[in-house]
């Protein structure tokens, strides 16, 4: 059974680490929140953005703009950049039959999507010789609820501590959520140490955080933050960091949903 679970804990942080390649997930519904009424969508696959533009012309008139290939140009400090073309297209009318053959487009300048945070990010974007440089950050329209039972585990490095380097734990999350309440079980499958990681979630976009404390059955206890913590209907991800005194943990944490 621990070779299976092994397993699945090596299969699942393998998915999450093929995400850190480029950092944080940038998919998200974007927008101004002093200016809403428009926005960008911002689809992410590997180290390309796929963004559409919901804005308006000159005319006032809704107006749609599309960035199929924004990719990833590298990183400096917190900040991941991202650049590439920006498009205007036209077609057959949405409510006759679909001719593909009547689709066009045209560059009309350029984009750069720069991640400044997990939750900000700055946009500049060129259109027809007109510049635009916004300050972006995740629209939230329902909070994600997790609780539940995962089977995973985590992986990271421990520092300060009597032993450093890399740190890995195979575990069952069970997770109970009410509104901003959350607390989170790890079990360790290897030995009887379980930890309770209590605190107060927040979320942005489709992400969710969560800073608070946390009480190991071994004596340990400290604070912790999880960031990106991001569901879907197999399981949960997260990045999780631990501070027990001057020791701590900074990695990721993956939980397939169990569904008995």
């Amino acid at each position: 059974m621990r070779k299976m679970v092994s397993a699945l804990l090596g299969a699942l942080l393998s998915l999450c680490a093929h995400a850190t390649n480029f950092g944080t997930d940038a998919s998200d519904l974007w927008w101004n929140s002093s200016e809403s009424g428009w926005g960008v969508n911002v689809m992410q696959q590997d180290n390309t953005l796929f963004m559409t533009f919901f804005v308006y012309g000159t005319n006032n008139a809704p107006t749609w703009y599309v960035a199929p290939a924004v990719v990833y140009s590298g990183g400096s400090g917190n900040t991941l950049a991202y650049s590439g073309a920006l498009y205007q297209t036209s077609g057959p009318y949405f409510g006759g039959s679909f001719n593909p053959s009547n689709v066009t487009n045209r560059v009309v300048g350029s984009v750069s999507f720069n991640l400044t945070s997990t939750t900000s990010a700055n946009l500049t974007y060129t259109v027809d010789g007109v510049t635009v440089s916004k300050s972006l950050t995740r629209q939230t329209w329902t909070a994600e609820n997790f609780s539940g039972t995962y089977v995973g585990g985590s992986s990271g490095t421990l520092s300060g501590c009597s032993q450093n380097g890399p740190a890995e734990d195979v575990d069952v999350f069970t997770i109970t959520q009410n509104g901003t309440s959350f607390s989170l079980v790890a079990a360790n499958v290897q030995s009887s140490v379980a930890c309770t990681y209590t605190g107060v979630y927040s979320q942005a976009g489709h992400l969710g955080s969560v800073t608070g404390n946390f009480q190991c059955t071994n004596g340990s206890s400290g604070s912790f933050g999880l960031l990106e913590l991001d569901g879907t209907l197999s399981g949960v991800t997260g990045r999780l960091t631990t501070a027990n005194g001057g020791c701590g943990f900074s990695g990721r944490i993956a939980g397939a949903r169990r569904t008995n």
